[in-house]
């Protein structure tokens, strides 16, 4: 259920932040602070295990989905981060106006981060036992969808790395 949860706040508080007028940069900030305040639990419960409190509860508890949703976690929280300072910078240091392809392409980057991240995880915790293992089909079609789902991910990334050069590119054109 928690997936579920976390899927509205990192759909909802962007949309949310869009809707009341935020720009692209604030909109990438917005998710990162997102991605970081989910991240914390998941650092927290790591934490617990490193300490041994939380294998006495559950001895047969997977760690390494653990470290892997940190590691996941805080790196896209570090790279909405890095996208919202570098459009920041764009908007407020270079006087660029972001094109309106960047709203688009921020949904299109951010929808497909978390359908590539949640895909897994509602095959899984859908039906007991709750183990990747006990779902090979399923797991399978799921992998499948989520590589697509990040190629398309890879591709807005690499469009708004090119939007955001080709603006910078040509307005350093028109003042030279």
């Amino acid at each position: 259920m928690t997936f579920l949860l976390s899927a509205a706040l990192l759909i909802g508080l962007p949309a949310l932040a869009c809707w009341r007028g935020l720009p692209v940069w604030g909109l990438f900030a917005v998710a990162a602070a997102t991605y970081a305040a989910l991240a914390l639990p998941v650092t927290l419960q790591l934490w617990a295990l490193s300490a041994g409190a939380a294998q006495a509860l559950q001895p047969d508890h997977d760690t390494y989905y653990v470290v892997a949703g940190f590691h996941g976690s805080w790196t896209i929280a570090g790279a909405m981060g890095l996208l919202g300072l570098l459009h920041f910078a764009q908007a407020r240091a270079l006087g660029i106006p972001a094109p309106r392809l960047l709203l688009a392409l921020f949904w299109l980057f951010h929808l497909s981060l978390v359908l590539g991240q949640m895909l897994p995880r509602m095959i899984v915790w859908a039906t007991p036992p709750r183990r990747y293992i006990d779902f090979p089909d399923a797991m399978a079609l799921a992998i499948s969808a989520s590589a697509w789902v990040t190629f398309i991910c890879w591709v807005a990334l690499v469009a708004l790395l090119l939007c955001l050069g080709h603006s910078v590119w040509h307005k350093s054109k028109r003042t030279s």
